[in-house]
């Protein structure tokens, strides 16, 4: 682990880790080690915890580090974490963090396979945050692996345990979905390289169907149309990203080009993109309230569902122009509080966004703090040239 001093310099600090942090020095030295970890907040007091993933010969163990506000990892208690689901038998191949339940706290997904048969079969195992980075698996109650791996029954075509694991919101509904991307099976009706849970916004998920995707096949390659009966596929690997900031995301996958000639095996792949075409859901417009008591002004905003932010829209009173308005984006707040000045007028909305999606204007109020610190009465000014097109939006 090396630590950033604040400048760029980093510092190894192996040994303020706590023994559970390390590899025990066990013989073999591949007997122990260091397979997956994780450095996030998860009791929120901002500073960094550590979460530790090991593989070895007494069944491969992991463990929580929390600050519990004590920023040197040499002041930290371990606590055991719970068993992988293939037992002593796990293999933590990528771990990830997330608030999956949108409870404020970083839950951890973890990507498992089995260690025998090497790496066959994939699973993934949820622990879901108490609020004071302490976990519980609710794996079973969460998420549905049998879709993807049996647990109990070892099928060699179960595909690579091996992959990535993506959190992110693939369907635009303001929850972490999980992308889980790994080697696929070599069967036509063998398991997909490409697997993704959709949150129901609780922390629930359920699997998108294989039909769902379309992909490229290695028949499909120019000059290999004739060989569907020896090379049909399941889709491979693929990378989740937004490439054309357009229609939420789209997918990179590879597909092998068919091996025709023997024994070569110089074995080529083909990348290609798969990019969304369909139009998310328009984000509702957010309501805006707002008070004054003496020079301060309190906005707050009912929350969007599927919006990632906010921005605030103001313009001074009297309207001039588009030049007069000013944008500031307000994160995730839904609130804000500001003392102002005697005579202070303007106008004011706000509108939710997502990505490039912006909702339409909420309600458009408008404000006159007057010398003597009274306020006049609201007005709604739905006359005035703010609307979502012609708004300018900032860099």
């Amino acid at each position: 682990l090396f630590l950033n001093d604040g400048v760029g310099n980093f510092t190894n600090v192996l040994g303020q880790l706590p023994k559970e942090a390390k590899n025990q020095g066990n013989s073999p030295p591949s007997a122990n080690y260091m397979m997956s970890s994780l450095i996030d907040d998860f009791d929120n007091d901002g500073i960094g915890d550590l979460i530790v993933f090991h593989d070895d010969e007494t069944g491969s163990n992991s463990y929580s580090l929390i600050s519990k506000g004590k920023p040197l990892l040499s002041d930290r208690n371990s606590q055991l974490l719970p068993t992988g689901l293939f037992g002593t038998n796990t293999k933590h191949n990528f771990a990830n963090s997330a608030d999956i339940n949108g409870d404020g706290y970083k839950d951890i997904l973890i990507g498992q396979t089995r260690a025998i048969p090497y790496y066959v079969g994939r699973a993934i195992q949820i622990f879901v945050n108490q609020g004071d980075g302490s976990f519980i698996d609710e794996t079973t109650m969460r998420i549905d692996n049998s879709k993807r791996s049996d647990l109990n029954i070892i099928k060699p075509d179960d595909g690579s345990g091996e992959g990535n694991l993506y959190l992110l919101d693939v369907d635009n509904n303001g929850s972490i979905d999980i992308v889980d991307s790994t080697g696929a099976g070599f069967e036509e009706d063998g398991h997909s390289g490409l697997h993704v849970f959709l949150n129901d916004g609780s922390g629930y998920f359920t699997v998108v169907g294989k039909s769902s995707y379309i992909y490229l096949q290695p028949f499909q390659i120019e000059g290999f149309e004739g060989t569907e009966q020896w090379f049909s596929r399941p889709m491979q690997r693929s990378i989740p990203i937004n490439l054309d900031n357009k229609h939420g995301i789209d997918f990179v996958s590879i597909v092998q080009k068919p091996h025709m000639v023997w024994p070569d095996t110089d074995y080529q792949l083909i990348l290609y993109q798969l990019t969304s075409k369909k139009t998310l859901s328009k984000l509702s417009a957010p309501f805006l309230t707002m008070t004054t008591s003496g020079v301060n002004v309190a906005l707050s905003w009912t929350p969007v569902p599927g919006a990632t932010g906010y921005s605030l829209v103001y313009a001074p009173y009297p309207y001039t122009g588009l030049s007069s308005v000013v944008t500031i984006d307000m994160g995730t707040k839904t609130s804000l509080s500001v003392d102002l000045w005697s005579g202070a007028a303007f106008y004011v909305a706000v509108k939710a966004y997502y990505n490039n999606i912006e909702s339409a204007l909420s309600n458009i109020d408008y404000v006159l703090l007057q010398t003597n610190n009274t306020q006049t009465s609201y007005k709604n000014f739905n006359e005035i040239d703010l609307t979502p097109q012609i708004l300018p939006k900032l860099d």
